[in-house]
């Protein structure tokens, strides 16, 4: 089928290889050094403004934040030792997942890239097999709703206020692939420091 071909292609361009200079070059383009900007970004996503930010340009923010937590593991405490810090901390199941499955380069480009949102192109969209694969993995890094009750709650706030109270209502009623995939990932770059912290 078209949709499995376009899957099999998107695999055969990517590798585990370590990007080129892509990390300059998105921080840049997006002024993603400015707090304000993060947020707008995250924003964008949730309303589908793919003139303001491609689907790429998502894929490859979600690379980033990863591979830096994933090269750079938090530790349990801040720098005075004391502080508990509140940064997510990957386990060896996610650190697999993310070397084995989830972080990629392209061959051509060498832009790494996490493909979770569709590039919109014959045949891509978020009935993709591997963008549901991958969407599906993307679940395991989510705060634990009771477990970490607080991260949980403070995600879906923060998603409520940036797309609004009865919007976020009506699109969890109506609960669409793309609601479902872009708001997940607002949420994750949330937990793991992209607004706060930036890349």
């Amino acid at each position: 089928t078209t949709t499995s071909a376009t899957t099999t292609t998107t695999q055969n361009k990517l590798s585990n290889d370590t990007p080129s200079s892509s990390t300059s070059t998105v921080v840049e383009r997006l002024n993603l050094e400015s707090q304000f900007h993060r947020w707008r970004v995250l924003q964008n996503i949730l309303e589908e403004e793919d003139e303001k930010i491609s689907p790429s340009d998502i894929n490859e923010i979600l690379y980033i934040v990863f591979k830096s937590f994933l090269d750079h593991p938090r530790s349990l405490t801040l720098e005075d030792g004391v502080t508990s810090n509140k940064s997510p901390i990957l386990d060896e199941k996610q650190c697999e997942i993310l070397r084995n499955d989830l972080l990629k380069v392209n061959d051509v480009s060498g832009v790494g890239s996490i493909y979770a949102i569709p590039v919109r192109v014959p045949g891509d969209d978020y009935n993709d097999e591997l963008i549901v694969k991958n969407n599906l993995l993307l679940e395991m890094f989510q705060p634990d709703p009771v477990e970490h009750e607080e991260a949980f709650k403070s995600c879906w706030d923060l998603v409520v206020e940036m797309y609004g109270r009865e919007s976020t209502k009506i699109a969890q009623r109506d609960a669409t692939s793309s609601w479902q995939a872009r708001s997940s990932i607002v949420r994750l770059l949330i937990h793991f420091d992209f607004l706060t912290e930036g890349i």
